[in-house]
């Protein structure tokens, strides 16, 4: 029960009674609320759960507390791990946790300090606090064990190749102590043909071998032969066998004594047990024959066997399986084994006869073969049969028989009765036999086709004509193609061949008749050709296996149909006045409907044409009314109906010569000509003049007079003098016109022509040149008359208000780039086609245009006059007084620098790319000098926006042509504006105008590139500098100019009592390097204990070094400083360092370095062996103590190579593991700090150097390491060896290394037989000077050494190696010693050194 202010309430005493229940849980709630608010709820989160959740700030700690514990994990493995250090992290971890006030880990102070006990507690276990508390514990063995895995699995200390090696392979006892020899002591052998196994076998069709068990006791068989005495003769002489058993076609058989039961003194007491086979079956293998029992005392006749340690095969034997291929008894003569000694056989054979087998006679009958008697099973659908079949022979299989004549193969025959009295499939199935031996065969495993049989009963087909009946007749044209009959066969199946007998009658009682037969093919179907009028009659249909049944229809009447015929009438179509115009013709015709009729007409001089009718009924009446005169010709010459195509026909013909009416019409007008618009109308406009024309078809006898009307459209008034609202019609009359086509040329009426309008023209009558007259019906043609002109103006504003004779001129302003639109009016019809010149150009400029209100865009200023007009169809006029306009640009913003502001013009002082531009150049000043040029407003709307690109040198080199480049935008009102320069990145400045813009353009590039004034050119001088650096750098970075590599910068180191003068230190001064403009002036000062005030004149003396009083000596260890104090160059700009830039910690600075210079004075090295030994073996680990300073380098030779090893900072030891046989011999030994030169003071690679001269001398200098002895037990494998009770077995060691040799062997139980073998005995063998020792004996087990000692080392199975003579050894410490001193020195003003070079400062 929780209640207010988060602390739990006792829970009441459990009560029968209610009312004390609620006294203790009201006594439990008021004890609650007198409780005082804790922590959480007096004090918050100190970061408050609105700026931060409590989940977060709950994440937050819990992946500080994680990142915290992984950091300290991480650090444990550095060798510089410190219980104090992760005391104070996991301290202040929790301080921080505590005073966060985080939400559900605001804990009291004592889970706090609980969790601040149990991080302290992990750090201390972690470094190696769990090894005090397991020897607190008793269990220092466990502690040792521990840590010589951890160093195994994980520590690779350094070789004396300087590469790191584990120890576990250099001293494997595997690869020293080699071989196990295992020795087994045999009992007598037996082989046998068990009993308990199947003595009969068989070998037939899928069998042509037989597996027969072979059972060896106590021996490793290697040969086997065994007899092979065929059936059928009782003095047949047998056959031999050899066989060569390998060792993996054996298999073990286990124990199965648990399976010997009851019933073995019945076996016994019926002979069928003999000692042997006991003795072989007591060795634990038990094979049963069907139907008898195991004898129990059989597994009492084996405890006559020895102890199962000296006889360990007699809880097995082996098992192999031979292959037999012949047929006969089978009998086992001899086996050895691979000593050749032969083995036991105990008698026993094996009947091997021909396997029983069966298959369908070519009738339902089955025959079988086999060891009489025979057993078949058959099944089929409905049943299943077994029989017995064969009769016994005299001699059986039975007990006590001589002769095998039964186990001959016997043949027999056995009839199988079937009822086929269903359609559909029947089949039958040899499913096994069985012979006298019980050997029994499945005929499914064979799977051959004589092994079952099947019967197909099928349908009878049945078979009927399609597609012809009496109803419906197949009809045949005369002297036509045959047809096709068509037969369906219904119930046909695809494996069955059908034939159907057709028989013909003909129509008449010729001998024209006939029979056929007709195959059905597989889709049922069956096809004869007609040729004749006749009954066709299906008369049977036979199949390959059954005949078929005939179905109706079984007849098909086949008729001839007759051609169509046709007759022609003619007669004359006559006119009164023009004779014979035409000629009807009447066609009656015969066949089956539709009818096509083809005829020809010729005409006299011309070629025949050709026409063809489509008619649906038997009469059709055709009319010809030729258009021409003369004589005409009609012929009909083909007929055609539903049954027959193209017959010819011979007439009839009919000629007559015609006169044809007279008739015209109105020609329709052609796509070329350019007044049409309609068929039926003409459109004529002001440029085509005040004539229309119109052509006009005639036809008939010539010459023709013809007469035309022609009324106008207008209200007012007819083309006469007829006043009236109806425009009255006016004819004409065209008299002689001998031609086919005529043109009629009518002049427009005053009224049309000039204010245009239309009107109608009508062919009223013709008469031709027999002098019949015709009138016409003809259409009109439609006369439109247009009379508007083309023209072209300028529209300009206020043209309507000025008078009509002023010459108006419109204008535009436009911005430089942008397009001016002209507006035009134009007249007439589009698409116009306008003309203008613009004044200046020679040639014109034309422009379509598709609008009446259009506009002409150029985009180029001038006066623009307009040519001409030109409209769709005529040519037009240009109104004059509109018909120019000006166009105007607006200026653009133009800005410069004021020329005031610059020293000069031109590239002086500039690189050749520089050369190149010509640009207004601004005096020099210094880095960091505030400087301004004037920029001059020379035209432009206010305000004037003007962007300029500031192209600044790189930041290191004040030479570069190019560098960093920056635009800039302002705006601007005046027309004087200063703009600020920059000064902060010496090297050439550029300044260049590329953008201006005003309140009419926007912002644009400046487009006079060549102009002096837009460029400005300021040289910022570099402020010099100073730096040191030593000859390393220096080299390096003349190796870098070159293009090589440079390495790290080093500090300079000097033993104690050298002194910084003589041309032997010339190469250990210090180097200054300078930059800026020569000449320089260069203070600087040096510091140690002692202050040092040096003056020196670089204009004086020849170097620096001899500028002194006296040498200076480093007399105390420790760093020294030089510090560069000011600096001024020939350009006047001064550099001085900042007190904060010198510091003595920095190396060789570096391009941001502060100008200081640290060396180091250090003592001279050394080292010692640790201990007196000068032999070593391999694995062993090599130690010496270092003296002096570190770091150290050591420099050593093994085997003729010279090794170094450097970096040596983190320990005063130096130790090498011992990784192969060879001589040490250590060289020298120098300090190596980081910051030394590799040639510096002291010595080539390293400074304070000891040179041992002759390590054989020196004591410990030179060390031998020797190889760890190695011992082979007989070829170095793990071998075997089995030899016969009483023989004795010989051991061989073979030893390497350096006599004399000791060592330990054991003699366990053997180890292939036992998993867990004991230690039977332990001998230990000492002082072999041979490499080889032999051991003798009659025991069974293994041997194997587990310890081995030459004159040197020794070995020992568990891992562990050593050198012979153990010896102490001596820890010296290394001696640290601190000097300080101060140096001051001064350089006067020199004028020889250069910009950016360096120069050397020794001190004396």
């Amino acid at each position: 029960m929780v209640v207010a202010g988060g602390l739990q309430a006792a829970a009441p005493p459990t009560s029968s009674s209610s009312s004390s229940s609620s006294s203790s849980a009201a006594a439990a709630t008021t004890s609650a609320s007198k409780v005082p608010p804790t922590r959480a709820a007096a004090q918050p989160p100190l970061i408050p759960t609105s700026v931060v959740d409590a989940p977060t700030q709950r994440l937050w700690a819990a992946s500080l507390t994680a990142a915290i514990q992984a950091y300290k994990l991480y650090s444990f493995f550095s060798p510089d791990a410190s219980l104090s250090h992760a005391l104070l992290v996991d301290l202040a971890l929790v301080l921080a946790l505590s005073r966060l006030r985080i939400p559900r880990l605001d804990f009291i102070d004592a889970k706090w300090a609980i969790i601040g006990a149990l991080l302290a507690a992990f750090d201390w276990l972690a470094l190696g606090g769990w090894h005090t508390l397991l020897s607190f514990a008793g269990l220092g063995a466990v502690t040792s064990w521990i840590a010589a895995v951890w160093d195994d699995a994980f520590s690779r200390p350094m070789g004396l190749s300087e590469h790191r090696v584990r120890i576990s392979d250099l001293i494997r006892p595997s690869s020293h102590i080699l071989g196990e020899h295992t020795i087994h002591i045999l009992p007598h052998s037996t082989a046998s043909i068990s009993s308990r196994a199947p003595t009969c076998h068989c070998i037939g069709v899928g069998k042509s071998r037989v597996e027969i068990p072979i059972f060896f006791n106590n021996t490793d068989p290697t040969f086997l032969q065994y007899s092979v005495t065929p059936f059928g003769s009782e003095n047949a002489y047998p056959t031999l066998y050899n066989v060569t058993i390998s060792k993996g076609s054996l298999t073990t058989v286990e124990s199965a004594r648990d399976m010997l039961q009851g019933g073995v003194k019945q076996a016994i007491q019926d002979g069928h047990w003999d000692e042997v086979e006991a003795e072989v079956m007591g060795s634990g293998s038990v094979v049963q024959r069907q139907g008898q029992h195991v004898p129990a005392r059989a597994g009492q006749r084996s405890r006559k066997a020895k102890d199962s340690n000296m006889h360990p095969r007699q809880s097995s034997q082996q098992k192999f399986d031979l292959s037999v291929s012949a047929i006969g008894r089978v009998r086992l003569e001899r086996v050895m084994d691979k000593s050749r000694m032969d083995a036991r056989i105990a008698p026993g054979e094996v009947i091997i006869v021909q396997c029983p087998t069966t298959s369908f006679a070519p009738s339902l009958d089955g025959q079988e073969a086999g060891s009489s008697p025979l057993a078949l099973v058959k099944n089929n659908a409905e049943d299943v049969l077994s029989a017995l079949l064969g009769r016994r022979h005299g001699s059986t299989p039975g007990a006590g028989f001589r002769s095998f004549d039964w186990a001959l193969p016997q043949h027999e025959k056995v009839p199988i009765f079937a009822r086929l009295d269903r359609t559909g499939s029947y089949s039958w199935e040899l499913d096994h036999v069985r012979d006298a031996c019980g050997n029994e065969v499945s005929m499914s495993s064979i799977g051959k086709a004589q092994f079952s049989k099947e019967i197909q009963v099928h349908e009878r087909a049945h078979a009927t004509i399609v597609g012809c009946s009496r109803e419906r007749p197949l009809q045949l044209l005369r002297n036509g193609t045959a047809k096709e009959v068509l037969l369906r066969a219904a119930n046909v199946e695809t494996d069955a061949k059908w034939t159907a007998s057709v028989r013909f009658e003909p129509e008449d009682d010729s001998t024209d008749a006939w029979t056929k037969n007709v195959t059905i093919g597989n889709d049922g179907l069956g096809r004869i050709q007609a040729a004749k009028p006749g009954n066709y009659i299906l008369e049977q249909i036979d199949g390959s296996y059954c005949s078929g049944e005939v179905g109706s229809p079984w007849s098909c009447p086949v008729i001839e149909v007759p051609p169509p015929t046709a007759d022609i009438s003619f007669s004359t179509i006559e006119d009164v006045c023009a004779g014979s115009v035409g000629v009807n013709a009447m066609a009656v015709l015969s066949g089956s409907p539709p009818f096509r009729l083809q005829y020809e007409i010729k005409r006299s001089g011309q070629p025949a044409f050709r026409q063809e009718r489509v008619i649906e009924r038997t009469r059709e009446e055709f009319e010809f009314r030729p258009s021409t005169e003369g004589a005409v010709q009609y012929r009909f010459i083909g007929l055609s109906d539903a049954n027959y195509r193209g017959l010819p026909l011979d007439g009839p013909t009919f000629e007559q010569v015609v006169h044809p009416l007279a008739s015209a019409s109105f020609v329709k007008p052609t796509s070329s000509s350019a007044s049409r618009r309609e068929d039926s109308k003409i459109i004529m406009r002001s440029c085509e003049g005040n004539r229309a024309k119109a052509e006009v078809q005639l036809e008939g006898t010539g010459p023709f007079d013809l007469t035309y009307a022609l009324r106008t459209a207008n209200s007012g008034s007819s083309v006469g003098s007829s006043s009236s609202h109806q425009a009255a019609a006016i004819q004409h009359t065209v008299k002689g016109i001998t031609r086919q086509r005529h043109t009629l040329d009518i002049e427009l009426p005053p009224a049309i022509n000039a204010h245009g309008g239309s009107m109608t023209i009508s062919l009223v009558s013709i008469r031709d040149g027999k002098n019949c007259e015709r009138s016409l019906t003809t259409s009109d043609v439609n006369v439109e008359i247009r009379r508007v002109h083309p023209t072209a103006a300028f529209v300009v504003p206020g043209s309507k208000a000025a008078q009509r004779t002023a010459v108006l001129q419109g204008e535009s302003l436009i911005l430089e780039g942008q397009e001016a639109k002209l507006p035009l009016r134009l007249e007439g019809e589009g698409p116009w086609k306008v003309e203008y010149r613009r004044e200046g150009d020679a040639v014109p400029v034309t422009t379509t245009l598709h609008s009446p209100e259009a506009e002409i865009v150029v985009d180029r200023p001038g006066v623009f006059q307009l040519v001409s007009v030109h409209d769709a169809y005529c040519q037009g006029s240009v109104v004059q007084q509109s018909s120019r306009w000006n166009v105007e640009v607006r200026r653009r913003p133009v800005v410069a620098f004021d020329a005031a502001s610059a020293a000069s013009v031109g590239g002086q002082g500039r690189s050749s790319k520089q050369q190149q531009l010509s640009s207004l150049i601004r005096p020099p000043v210094c880095r960091g000098v505030p400087d301004s040029a004037n920029l001059l407003l020379l035209s432009g709307q206010a305000p004037v926006q003007v962007t300029y690109e500031h192209e600044a040198p790189a930041a290191s080199s004040s030479s570069s042509p190019t560098g960093r480049r920056k635009r800039e935008t302002f705006s601007t009102a005046q027309n004087i504006t200063s703009l600020h320069l920059s000064t902060s990145v010496p090297g050439w400045h550029r300044y260049r105008l590329v953008e201006v813009g005003d309140s009419s353009y926007a912002l644009g590039a400046i487009s006079r590139s060549d102009s002096d004034d837009l460029v400005l050119e300021q040289l910022v001088h570099p402020l010099p500098s100073a730096r040191f650096i030593d000859q390393d750098h220096h080299s390096s970075e003349q190796q870098h100019r070159r293009g090589g590599r440079s390495g790290p910068n080093k500090r300079k180191s000097f033993c104690l009592g050298d002194t910084l003068s003589g041309r032997d230190m010339a190469r250990a001064a210090p180097i200054v390097q300078l930059s800026g403009s020569p000449p320089f002036d260069l203070e600087f000062e040096l510091r140690g204990i002692q202050m040092h005030n040096v003056a020196l004149d670089l204009n004086e003396a020849e170097s620096i070094g001899e500028a002194g009083d006296k040498p200076f000596r480093l007399d105390s260890t420790g760093t020294w400083v030089y510090r560069i104090v000011s600096l001024v160059d020939g350009n006047g700009c001064s550099s001085t360092p900042s007190p904060g830039e010198d510091s003595s910690s920095s190396g060789s600075s570096s391009a941001s370095s502060p100008p200081s210079l640290s060396i180091n004075v250090a003592e001279t090295a050394n080292l010692a062996s640790v201990g007196a030994r000068d032999d070593y073996c391999v694995g062993e680990r090599i130690q010496y103590v270092l003296q002096g300073t570190a770091p150290w380098t050591v420099v050593y030779s093994f085997e003729g190579k010279v090794s170094t090893a450097t970096n040596l900072k983190t320990s005063t030891s130096f130790s090498r593991i011992a990784e192969k046989p060879g001589v040490l011999e250590i060289k020298s030994v120098a300090h190596a700090s980081a910051d030394a030169d590799a040639d510096s003071v002291g010595g080539g690679g390293g400074s304070c150097r000891k040179e041992i001269t002759n390590p054989a001398t020196e004591s410990g200098m030179r060390k031998t390491i020797h190889a760890l002895p190695r011992v082979r037990i007989m070829d170095g494998g793990h071998s075997y060896q089995d030899v016969r009770q009483g023989t004795l077995a010989t051991i061989l060691f073979s030893l390497s290394g350096e006599p004399p040799f000791d060592f330990t062997y054991q003699h366990l139980e053997a180890t292939d037989r036992h998993s867990d073998p004991k230690v039977l005995e332990t001998r230990t063998v000492v002082g072999v000077n041979a490499r080889e020792y032999r051991l003798q004996t009659r025991e069974q087990g293994t041997w194997r050494v587990t310890w081995l000692k030459d004159r040197w080392c020794s070995v020992s199975i568990d891992g562990e190696t050593g050198d012979v003579k153990r010896g102490s050894g001596r820890s010296v410490k290394a001696k640290k010693m601190a000097v300080r001193g101060d140096v001051k020195g001064t350089i006067g003003k020199g004028e020889g050194v250069e910009a950016g070079g360096a120069f050397e400062i020794e001190m004396e």
